[in-house]
């Protein structure tokens, strides 16, 4: 796994706790 790849994905899950909150 590549660390843009996981850099990508923390950022997605941030921004989906962002929304719901």
């Amino acid at each position: 796994v590549s660390k843009a790849a996981i850099l990508a994905r923390i950022k997605r899950t941030g921004d989906e706790s962002y929304k719901s909150g």
